[in-house]
């Protein structure tokens, strides 16, 4: 069993989360672990904020990859889709790496028509799409709502995520994954949260 640590890469709200300290972070967790003689395994990573600085951040701290791979997670809110949008996947995509945009159908433009044109621009890039099971539920909105199911029939997400912050939010998460499995099938679900991360992640 493993998992991969993914703190939020935000630098104007946490300065001090930089990849050489998530690895150092996350290292020291590893030991623990170890000398608790757990068979368990952690990975540093991020989940980095689209922001019109991001790229210059990468270039002088470095890349949070998802563990040892080329991936990178990246996550935005937006009701207005700013012109820099594209600049941070495109630099990745161009250096080699895989972006991954986390909760797409949490982005709720005011203009429908923008979020389907930004988000199937970035699927033609190669941007794999991960779905937030939180969504589910219906605590995001009547978009996030909707969306979700709709990325879900039209099998456009490559990966489903709990997508949890802090403990007393699991039980909506594990609500999400609950009506996921019972709308679209166990093996569907399974297929996205485990065997998807590990095969295109970790093996990838």
């Amino acid at each position: 069993m493993a998992s991969i640590c993914t703190p939020h890469i935000w630098p104007a709200q946490f300065p001090d989360i930089v990849p050489q300290r998530v690895s150092q972070w996350t290292q020291t967790l590893q030991d623990a672990i170890d000398q608790a003689n757990l068979d368990y395994a952690v990975w540093p990573g991020g989940e980095v904020r689209i922001a019109s600085d991001i790229v210059a951040w990468m270039q002088n701290h470095g890349v949070p990859t998802l563990g040892e791979s080329r991936c990178v997670l990246l996550d935005g809110w937006f009701d207005r889709f700013p012109q820099w949008f594209f600049e941070p996947f495109e630099w990745l995509t161009k250096r080699g790496y895989r972006a991954i945009l986390a909760h797409p159908e949490r982005m709720a433009p005011s203009d429908p028509n923008a979020w389907e044109d930004h988000v199937g621009r970035l699927e033609r890039m190669g941007v794999w799409l991960q779905g937030n099971l939180r969504c589910f539920t219906g605590e995001d909105g009547y978009h996030a709502d909707q969306t979700v199911r709709r990325l879900m029939q039209q099998q456009r997400y490559q990966l489903l995520a709990l997508d949890v912050h802090h403990a007393y939010d699991l039980p909506y998460r594990l609500d999400g994954l609950s009506l996921a499995v019972n709308e679209f099938g166990p093996q569907l679900v399974e297929d996205l949260i485990t065997v998807a991360p590990r095969e295109l992640v970790l093996m990838g």
